[in-house]
C-alpha cells in the first residue's frame, strides 16, 4: 500500500504540473472566467477528457494477489487484475469546475477509457464514472452562481465523497471487488481528495491574484483620474501633455508614455519601447472627433489588466477634455443667463464619486467598476445634452440612475427609490428635469434622518400632456416659502437656495412659454413637485437629442 501511495503521488504531480501550464495560457484563463458559455464548457470538456484519458493511460496495474505489476500504460491489460489510476480526480475537478454537463461527459468519456482498457464485466465504470461527474458538477454549480469557485475544504470533502462511490460501485459489480478495495481504497480517497484541493487551489490563486491586481490597478488610475481632470480640462497642449505624462508614469504600471495631438507628437516620457508587444495605444476623441492620441508603454508584455484598463483611461481622459471644451466655450458666451442654465456639471460631485469609487474599490472591485461605468454615463450624458434644448425619456432615465448608482453608493440604505413609469420612452422633456426634482428631493426633504427616506418618480402620458412629478415623505417645506419657489431663490432651513427650481423655471418658459407648469404641494408628511408639459415625441423636434 505504501508503494501505491507513493506511485499515485506521481501521477497526481504529472495532471498538477499538466494544470499549471494551463493556468498560465491566457486563454484558458478566459475560459474559466466565462465558463457558463457553451463554447467555454466544449472545450472545458475536451480539456479535462484529455485529463482523464492521460489518467487511464498511466494507471498503476495490480494483480489478483495485491501486488503492483509491471504495466507502462495501454489499452487492455488481464481479466484478474485491477487498476488504481487518478480518473476520479479529473471527473471531480471537471464536474466543480465546469459544472454538471461537463463532469457527466467527461465522467462517461473516462469511463468508456476505463471499460475499454479492462472488459466487458467493466461496464459499471461508465456509469459511476457519469454519476460522479453529476454530484461534483451540481457542487460546482451551485457555486458557479455566486461567481465564485468551490473553497477548498468543500473540494476535498467532494474528491474524497467522489471516490467512495467510485469504490461502492467496485464492491458491487467488480468480480473481485472487497479484495480491490482492501488495497487501493485508502490511497484512491486520499489523494482524490488531496488532489482536488491543489487543483482548485491553483486555479482559485491565479484567479484572485488577477483580481488582486486589477483592484490595484484600477486604484490606481482613479487617483489617476482626480489628478488628471484639472490639468486636461484646459485643453491639450505640449504644457498640458507633459503634465500628464508624469502623473501617469507616477500613478501607473507604465513605464514610458507618447502624447499626440492630430499632426505631432507632443511629448516622450520615461522609456520609450520599439517592441510592439510592450506598447498599447489609445485615441482621444471629443464630440466623436479625434483630437489626439496616446502610446503606453510597459516594463514587459503588455499584460491583460493594462489592456483593459487603457480604453477606460481613454474614455475617461476624453471626458475631461469635453469638460474642458465645454468650459472654454461657456466663458465665451455672452448671455451669462444661458450659460448659467446650461453649464450642469459639478466639479464637486465629481470628486466625490471618485472618493466613493475609491472606498468602494477596497471592498468589492466589480461594483467599483461597475460605479465607474455609470460615473461615465453620467458625465458623457452631461456634455451631449448640454447641446440639446429637449431629450427623450429614455436618456433622461439613464442619466438619473447613473447619477442615483452614485448617490445610493455614497449613502447606502439611507434611501428608498420608487418608479412608477406610465409613458412611452420616446417622449421629450427638457434634459436633467427629473434629475433636478430627484436631487432637490435627496439633499434638501428629510434633514439628518438617515433611514425611512423614501422618493416616489411618477411620469403618466395623457394624449396632450406628459406628467412628471417627484414625491418624497420628508419633512416638508414652509408654508412662507412655497409660493416663491420656481420663482426666485429662497433660503430654506435645508440649507436649500431654491435656484435649481427656478432655474428649470426658467427654462421651461424659454422652450414652453405658458404651456408649461410647475406645481407644488407640501405638508408635514411629505412634498410633490409635479411639471406639466405639452405632449412631444422624438422624431418631431429638430431641437431633440437622440442617440447616435
Amino acid at each position: 500500500m505504501g508503494s501505491l501511495f507513493f506511485l499515485l503521488a506521481e501521477r497526481i504531480g504529472l495532471l498538477l504540473m499538466v494544470a499549471f501550464l494551463l493556468i498560465n495560457v491566457k486563454y484558458f484563463r478566459k475560459l474559466l472566467v466565462a465558463r457558463s458559455t457553451w463554447r467555454s464548457k466544449l472545450v472545458l470538456i475536451l480539456v479535462f477528457s484529455s485529463f482523464v484519458i492521460l489518467s487511464n493511460l498511466t494507471g498503476i496495474r495490480i494483480d489478483s494477489s495485491g501486488n503492483i505489476a509491471e504495466y507502462t500504460g495501454g489499452l487492455v491489460f488481464a481479466t484478474n487484475d485491477s487498476m488504481a489510476n487518478t480518473r476520479t480526480l479529473g471527473i471531480s475537478v471537471a464536474g466543480l469546475v465546469g459544472g454538471p454537463l461537463v463532469g457527466a461527459v467527461v465522467g462517461i468519456i473516462g469511463g468508456i477509457g476505463r471499460f475499454i482498457q479492462g472488459h466487458s464485466v467493466d461496464w459499471f465504470y461508465i456509469v459511476s464514472s457519469g454519476i460522479i461527474g453529476c454530484v461534483s458538477g451540481l457542487v460546482g454549480q451551485r457555486n458557479a452562481k455566486v461567481n465564485r469557485y468551490p473553497k477548498l475544504v468543500t473540494a476535498m470533502l467532494v474528491g474524497a465523497s467522489v471516490e467512495i462511490i467510485q469504490l461502492v460501485f467496485v464492491y458491487f459489480f467488480a468480480s473481485d471487488g472487497h479484495d480491490i478495495i482492501r488495497y487501493i481504497a485508502l490511497p484512491m480517497i486520499f489523494w482524490n481528495s488531496a488532489g482536488s484541493v491543489m487543483f482548485i487551489s491553483i486555479i482559485t490563486t491565479y484567479l484572485n491574484r488577477e483580481v488582486q491586481l486589477r483592484a490595484w490597478q484600477t486604484q490606481d488610475v482613479l487617483t489617476l483620474m482626480k489628478a488628471t481632470l484639472p490639468v486636461l480640462r484646459t485643453g491639450l497642449s505640449q504644457e498640458t501633455a507633459t503634465e500628464v505624462s508624469e502623473l501617469i508614469l507616477a500613478h501607473s504600471k507604465f513605464v514610458g508614455v507618447e502624447v499626440f495631438n492630430q499632426t505631432e507628437r507632443l511629448v516622450a516620457r520615461g522609456e520609450i519601447s520599439h517592441d510592439s508587444k510592450h506598447a498599447i495605444s489609445g485615441k482621444l476623441n471629443v464630440e466623436n472627433q479625434l483630437v489626439g492620441s496616446m502610446k503606453f508603454y510597459g516594463e514587459n508584455e503588455i499584460s491583460d489588466i493594462q489592456a483593459e484598463l487603457v480604453p477606460g483611461m481613454m474614455s475617461i481622459f476624453s471626458t475631461q477634455l469635453a469638460v474642458g471644451k465645454v468650459e472654454q466655450q461657456n466663458q465665451l458666451l455672452k448671455d451669462e443667463e444661458i450659460k448659467a442654465l446650461q453649464a450642469q456639471i459639478n466639479p464637486h460631485f465629481f470628486f466625490n464619486a471618485i472618493n466613493t469609487i475609491l472606498a468602494v474599490m477596497r471592498q468589492d472591485v466589480d461594483q467599483a467598476r461597475n460605479l465607474l461605468l455609470e460615473l461615465s454615463t453620467y458625465f458623457r450624458t452631461n456634455l451631449t445634452s448640454t447641446r440639446a434644448t429637449k431629450v427623450t425619456l429614455s436618456q433622461e432615465l439613464e442619466y438619473l440612475n447613473a447619477y442615483l448608482a452614485l448617490e445610493m453608493t455614497r449613502f447606502p440604505n439611507r434611501y428608498q427609490i420608487h418608479y412608477e413609469l406610465e409613458s412611452q420612452d420616446d417622449v421629450l422633456l427638457p434634459p436633467f428635469t427629473l434629475q433636478i426634482l430627484v436631487d432637490n428631493a435627496l439633499k434638501h426633504a428629510f434633514g439628518g434622518r438617515k433611514t425611512g427616506n423614501e422618493v416616489w418618480i411618477n411620469v403618466h402620458q395623457t394624449q396632450k400632456q406628459l406628467l412628471l412629478s417627484v414625491s418624497d415623505n420628508g419633512e416638508g417645506i414652509d408654508p412662507v416659502l412655497l409660493s416663491k419657489l420656481g420663482q426666485v431663490a429662497v433660503t430654506s432651513a435645508h440649507g436649500g437656495s431654491g435656484t435649481a427650481l427656478e432655474n428649470l423655471n426658467r427654462r421651461l418658459v424659454g422652450l414652453y412659454s405658458t404651456n408649461a407648469e410647475i406645481q407644488v404641494e407640501s405638508d408635514h408628511m411629505g412634498t410633490e413637485v409635479t411639471i406639466i408639459l405639452p405632449l412631444e415625441i422624438a422624431g418631431n423636434d429638430e431641437n431633440a437629442m437622440t442617440k447616435g
